[in-house]
């Protein structure tokens, strides 16, 4: 009898992790570090949304999704019976029955994981999805202001720190090369921070109104 490949395992380890990063993601924009109730939500969003396409949108999204999250999403999969017919209200409500949350939360957790699946996903691909879905649907699923002040915030905090990076190696090039090397790099690390300093403080600054 021929051993099993230790690719095999290896493989499955790898699929294990990919799929955390995924929940992580999701459970990120939920603004939760509860994972059973980001994986409840992402699985209740799944099949709520796979099952109002046709089984080709299913099957093309299904191929971006990694290898465990697939299995997730054709849990339970009826394809003779798709698409469902239900609008806005029924798709909220159903997101709320199978992931066990209220009404309210079930609204903001759909454009919530739309956000993280977009993150996650090829270029274009859940917009194509969603392109399958009837208007009122793909409303739901719109990041929120909320949503979108969040990905602002994501997208500044990057560039503070990638500012703070540059600052850091451009200040240890830069100092003399007689200086002590703790010395240097304690000088190029205070310039870093203050960078820092200067994105914390003009995050915490009231907008301009006039």
């Amino acid at each position: 009898m021929t051993a099993p490949s230790p690719h095999g395992l290896d493989n499955l380890v790898r699929a294990g992790h990919t799929a955390d990063v995924w929940l992580d993601t999701v459970a990120r924009w939920l603004g939760t570090k509860d994972r059973h109730y980001a994986y409840r939500v992402l699985r209740a969003w799944l099949h709520t949304v796979r099952d109002r396409v046709t089984v080709d949108a299913a099957a093309h999204f299904a191929a971006q999704l990694p290898t465990l999250l697939r299995g997730l999403f054709f849990d339970g999969w009826t394809p003779s019976q798709v698409p469902v017919k239900y609008d806005a209200e029924q798709f909220v409500r159903t997101v709320a029955q199978e992931a066990n949350v209220s009404l309210v939360d079930a609204r903001k957790a759909i454009p919530a994981v739309a956000a993280a699946l977009t993150e996650r996903c090829a270029p274009g691909q859940l917009e194509h999805l969603c392109a399958q879905l009837p208007a009122p649907i793909r409303a739901l699923l719109r990041p929120s202001a909320r949503t979108s002040t969040r990905l602002e915030s994501v997208e500044h905090a990057t560039q503070a720190a990638l500012e703070a990076l540059g600052t850091l190696v451009r200040g240890l090039e830069e100092l003399p090369a007689d200086e002590p090397r703790p010395e240097r790099i304690s000088t190029a690390a205070r310039r870093a921070h203050a960078v820092l300093l200067e994105a914390a403080a003009s995050d915490r600054a009231p907008a301009n109104t006039s």
